[in-house]
């Protein structure tokens, strides 16, 4: 009997350890490397949910992303909530739940956007199947009130 490793339990991490990453990797193009989605801050997120549009990530990737940006949404800046919208508006693959978050963000933070901003969120709402008629209405509110400042074509 050597004093080598009894069994597998001992040579992998186990599955409490702080170590062990928790949910899918996703490759980080900047850093080099790979990072656990659930630790993506906002800006991150953004980027890899663009990049993955791109790429084409699987569906587990992709199912991993959304989800953490239901939980970081709060955190993004306009630019980046348009950014999301319009990927995940793209790949309809049952992500309707971030679309409406990031709608009534969206809703809630109208006066961050640009009138173009809003008319491309209007755009990526209108062409779901499932119509999110309050962020289309709001959006029409804003484009038809006299007094906002908003211009489009500026």
């Amino acid at each position: 009997g050597g004093g080598g490793p009894k069994g597998p339990s001992q040579i992998l991490v186990g599955q409490d350890d702080p170590r062990r990453p928790r949910g899918p990797l996703l490759q980080m193009e900047d850093e080099g490397g790979y990072q656990p989605v659930a630790t993506l801050n906002h800006s991150q997120l953004a980027a890899a949910i663009v990049a993955a549009r791109k790429q084409g990530l699987d569906e587990l990737q992709w199912q991993a992303l959304c989800r953490r940006a239901e939980l970081v949404a709060i955190s993004m800046t306009p630019a980046e909530l348009l950014a999301v919208a319009r990927c995940v508006g793209e790949r309809q693959s049952g992500q309707l739940r971030l679309l409406w978050r990031l709608a009534a963000l969206a809703v809630e933070r109208m006066s961050a956007f640009s009138a173009e901003d809003l008319v491309c969120l209007a755009d990526v709402y209108s062409s779901l199947d499932a119509v999110h008629h309050g962020m289309l209405n709001v959006v029409a509110l804003v484009l038809a009130d006299t007094d906002d400042e908003r211009e489009i074509g500026r």
